[in-house]
């Protein structure tokens, strides 16, 4: 499993009503979650402790795939995309 870390401007990574990060994990094939503060709006954040330790964090991007390549595609096709 790849893994990488990314701080940028999360609103262009998200897109109109998150289409543009589906879209990117679609044609990428890797797994783009947002982590850190703000990352969940407030009253409809988890209760698990995992879930809350990252809240602890600066707001950040986190791309995982099965394959390196997968993980350098997305972010290829975000920075040709923006």
């Amino acid at each position: 499993m790849c893994i990488l870390t990314l701080t940028f401007i999360v609103g262009l990574l998200i897109g109109p009503r998150g289409n543009t990060l589906k879209q990117m994990e679609s044609e990428s094939g890797a797994k783009i979650a947002i982590r850190g503060k703000g990352s969940v709006k407030e009253g409809k954040g988890r209760s698990d402790a995992a879930a809350m330790s990252n809240l602890e964090e600066d707001l950040h991007c986190l791309v995982t795939a099965d394959s390196e390549d997968k993980v350098c595609f997305s972010l290829f096709y975000f920075k040709e995309h923006n």
